[in-house]
């Protein structure tokens, strides 16, 4: 879909937001890594079920043709590809929902340390709802 790569501009190192939920309560990360001689462009990403891999953006975006967002990555050309090339070191990592899903592994690959804001923010919900739940049983 060179349709989407050109409306959005994409450059390696940039990632992909996408809706996994109907109310977009649940976001999929993915990181948009370029494209090849053939002209192939290619994304990787941590699904669940499959682990880390490598997929054209013509199969992505037919599975996933909303984008939320776009985070650019903003270093160098050099960066960019230090980026990629510590994003294929990756696959094969398997997916594990709350210690390495898809922005674990975004993360990872842009910083260094794997977070997801969003397993932070569902394990505090949690905490609160025990937290208020024990409170009003007293």
């Amino acid at each position: 879909m060179i349709s989407y790569i050109n409306q959005y501009n994409f450059k390696p190192g940039d990632e992909i937001i996408v809706p996994k939920s109907n109310f977009n309560l649940i976001q999929h990360h993915a990181l948009y890594l370029g494209h090849d001689e053939q002209d192939i462009h290619w994304i990787i990403e941590n699904a669940f079920g499959i682990g880390v891999t490598l997929m054209t953006a013509d199969d992505f975006f037919s599975k996933n043709p909303k984008v939320n967002e776009i985070r650019r990555f903003t270093g160098t050309n050099q960066e960019r590809r230090q980026l990629v090339e510590r994003a294929l070191k990756g696959i094969g990592k398997p997916y594990n929902l709350i210690n390495y899903n898809c922005q674990h592994f975004t993360s990872e690959v842009k910083t260094g340390k794997p977070v997801s804001k969003q397993v932070e923010g569902t394990i505090a919900g949690l905490v609160v709802a025990m937290l208020i739940g024990a409170i009003l049983s007293e």
